[in-house]
């Protein structure tokens, strides 16, 4: 659900970027159909005409951003509910972190993990040659990124490794970090398998999930990482029902919704609001 970050705020400028655009191409879609279909047909919307020249400047960004509606049930979707929640409800959005693959040599291990850090360091990934600053981000993304880099290693180093049973997943901690395959306990129990051996607490309101990068390649020839992203899938925020409440008209009740989806900030790592 869209909401700041825990702590302090980010001054990321991508990230403050990216939610002006944001919250714009919400409010064009909520009086355009055309508008709303092209910002929910589940494409990257970094590559939108219609929500980059929203942008301030250009994002550089690695990350495929995506924006769905639940066209399963309609009462899973994102909405404004001020009588019974006083803000917005629905379901948490989603981080999805590709996991890349060893490299083939061990003894690229180190260097390979070194470049993922440096196209990482935060989730959302920085294009190779950008002039993206870091300044002012927050705590959490870079505690994420440490803990992230601490997995990946173990992936690596326990990729031969055996895959637990289900009764023995909940003492994996207790055991010794090199006894079972980690990306495979980091597949099946997402954030359980991170905080049980890394220590890391989630301070999002942000599910997690983690797979296998589909197209990730370790170029060894060029020491760097080709095709390796993360995703960020958004649920759609559904404009507010056209009837009037407390005697408002339409267009002053989206307006009240809107402002108040970029208002309600409590774990959402895209906003300083």
């Amino acid at each position: 659900m869209a909401t700041t970050i825990a702590g302090e705020c980010s001054s990321f400028k991508s990230m403050v970027n990216f939610r002006v655009a944001y919250l714009k191409a919400l409010a064009l879609s909520w009086s355009d159909p055309d508008i709303e279909e092209d910002f929910t047909n589940g494409k990257n919307i970094l590559e939108k005409p219609m929500f980059t020249k929203l942008l301030t400047e250009p994002i550089h960004w690695t990350a495929v951003v995506t924006v769905t509606k639940n066209k399963k049930d309609a009462h899973l979707d994102t909405q404004w509910l001020p009588g019974a929640t006083a803000s917005w409800f629905g379901l948490n959005d989603k981080f999805v972190i590709n996991l890349p693959a060893a490299p083939e040599n061990p003894s690229d291990y180190a260097i390979a993990l070194a470049s993922y850090n440096q196209i990482f360091p935060t989730l959302m990934g920085i294009k190779p040659g950008s002039d993206e600053g870091m300044e002012g981000v927050s705590e959490d993304f870079i505690s994420f990124s440490n803990a992230l880099l601490q997995a990946i290693a173990l992936c690596w180093a326990t990729k031969n490794k055996e895959k637990p049973e289900e009764s023995k997943i909940l003492n994996c901690a207790s055991d010794n970090l090199n006894s079972y395959n980690f990306a495979y306990l980091l597949e099946q129990y997402g954030l359980e398998a991170l905080t049980s051996f890394i220590g890391f607490r989630n301070p999002w309101d942000f599910n997690f999930a983690f797979k296998e990068a589909p197209t990730a390649k370790w170029d060894n020839a060029n020491q760097q990482w080709i095709n390796l992203y993360n995703e960020v899938h958004l649920n759609y925020a559904i404009p507010p029902a056209n009837n009037e409440l407390y005697g408002l008209e339409s267009g002053a009740i989206k307006a009240i919704a809107l402002a108040q989806y970029n208002a309600s900030s409590e774990g959402y790592p895209f906003s300083c609001a």
